[in-house]
């Protein structure tokens, strides 16, 4: 038997749709060998149900947050597994204890970023000790695995997130709709959660260089902000105190994927400054629509943006470099166009989803031996 366990697989987010792809090439390749599979989620509605990975149904057993009864039933399923994979290491502290109750058992854990950028806890950091696999959203998360987790894992690998798979076939056909509340104008992109704890991102910074690009370009252009949160009262007081025109930041909010789907077509550039970013599936999704991209010089947002190919990184906090980079885009249509067709290279040579399906499995195949 395959056992999966998922902090959650129904919420939006990048832990968690990274998390439904793990779910559909676990399940693919239980198929392939010939075993059963079985999904347990600590964050979903209590009982058996189906979630929708990827175009197919698994049955997911969920538990709503109670953490005794995720580990009583994966200790029960762990006796006649021969892997199981952890979805994330906060989770995977169980792993020690699934061993001790069938030791031929292998451990898989993946890794996103923020989470392992630091020494965790011991009982975490045992548990990676204890995986016959770790793999890491990036390079630069990898390295921090290895320089800050006292306890190695036996093997650690970089698997890199996939957009969609149905994602490059469909963007032509997506249905589109500009959102009410953003004119039918130039603009610049930003898509991040609105939260006082994830004040990286880099939204304030951007704001800032957007002003600064007011007053030195003499075209009328936008910023778009999608994203909802209670930090969304103090950037709209840093727009009223550092632009021109701060009713050209415009604060989306949240939007439905066909709104989404137009800003990232009608967009002249992404832009998400981060310095905190594991990789960063919203670059990916503005790559894959041809866009030049701007991001921070830090994490593992270097692995997607090819500074001066594609896209810019920026220094920290330093809204002057950066206006300059969006300044430079906004002047040259023929910039934006090599950028956005270098964008579009990347996510083809590293990030589609058949890639991914391709490395995983192959890596589940080592670990099944």
């Amino acid at each position: 038997m395959i056992l999966g366990l998922f902090t959650d697989l129904n919420r939006h987010g990048g832990v968690q749709r990274l998390g439904r792809h793990m779910a559909n090439e676990l399940a693919n390749y239980a198929t392939s060998v010939g075993c059963e599979y079985q999904f347990l989620s600590l964050g979903d509605d209590a009982g058996m149900h189906e979630v929708n990975v990827c175009g197919r149904d698994v049955t997911v057993r969920g538990f709503g947050g109670n953490k005794l009864s995720f580990v009583i039933a994966a200790l029960k399923r762990a006796r006649r597994a021969k892997i199981a994979w952890f979805n994330h290491p906060f989770i995977a502290q169980i792993a020690p204890l699934l061993k001790v109750t069938n030791s031929k058992l292998r451990i898989g854990i993946h890794t996103h970023g923020l989470e392992v950028w630091h020494p965790m806890t011991r009982l975490r950091q045992y548990a990676l000790g204890k995986a016959s696999l770790v793999t890491c959203t990036s390079d630069y998360t990898k390295s921090q695995v290895l320089e800050y987790q006292k306890h190695k894992p036996n093997r650690i690998e970089t698997l890199y997130p996939p957009l969609d798979p149905d994602f490059i076939d469909n963007i032509d056909s997506a249905v589109q709709t500009r959102p009410k509340n953003v004119p039918d104008a130039p603009f610049i992109l930003s898509v991040s959660r609105l939260d006082p704890r994830e004040s990286y991102k880099g939204i304030d910074t951007t704001i800032r260089a957007f002003g600064i690009a007011q007053q030195t370009n003499t075209s009328s252009f936008n910023y778009v902000i999608v994203g909802k949160g209670d930090d969304r009262e103090r950037l709209e007081q840093i727009a009223n105190e550092q632009c021109t025109r701060p009713e050209r930041v415009i604060f989306a909010g949240g939007v439905s994927d066909a709104e989404l789907a137009w800003l990232y077509s009608e967009c002249l550039m992404f832009v998400l400054p981060s310095t905190m970013e594991g990789l960063g599936i919203v670059f990916l999704e503005a790559m894959a629509r041809n866009k030049p991209v701007i991001g921070g010089n830090a994490g593992g947002t270097p692995e997607v943006i090819a500074s001066g190919s594609n896209g810019y990184l920026v220094d920290e906090n330093d809204e002057q470099q950066l206006a300059q980079f969006i300044t430079g885009l906004i002047a040259s249509e023929e910039l934006r166009s090599t950028f956005g067709a270098n964008s579009r290279t990347i996510v083809e040579e590293k990030f589609l989803y058949s890639r991914f399906a391709e490395h995983f499995n192959r890596l589940l195949s080592e670990m099944d031996i």
